[in-house]
């Protein structure tokens, strides 16, 4: 029984062309069209998965976020405050070592409480 590989394409305006290949030649043509086919059809099911795969995530985070919008708000805060905390801790250090102003102390050229203003002036009269 000898190997017999027949195939057609058409390559731009050029036409039809066919190739046929014997023997050896039929072998090697049809191991490296079924290594071939096997590897973009599972390169091509992979990308199709992953894709499919990110939509659900996205899917079910929309919907846990929908669900847990009070849980979402604590996380975001602790984070934030997480984020902040060295800063503070940092101005704390400052005006702990700042001379004269750690420990509840006043500045000397503090400036006087502002002047609350009286119930019956109107904003534009002040």
């Amino acid at each position: 029984m000898a190997l017999h590989y027949q195939t057609e394409y058409r390559l731009g305006s050029r036409g039809r062309i066919c190739r046929s290949y014997t023997g050896y030649q039929a072998f090697v043509a049809i191991v490296l069209d079924l290594f071939f086919g096997l590897t973009f059809e599972l390169v091509a099911t992979a990308i199709s998965l992953l894709v499919r795969l990110a939509v659900l995530m996205v899917q079910v985070g929309v919907e846990f976020l929908r669900v847990n919008w009070k849980i979402l708000v604590a996380a975001t805060t602790l984070v934030v405050y997480v984020l902040t905390l060295p800063f503070a801790l940092l101005h704390q250090a400052v005006d702990r070592l700042r001379p004269g102003t750690g420990h509840g102390r006043l500045e000397p050229n503090a400036a006087p409480a502002s002047i609350l203003k009286p119930d019956w002036a109107l904003g534009r009269e002040v």
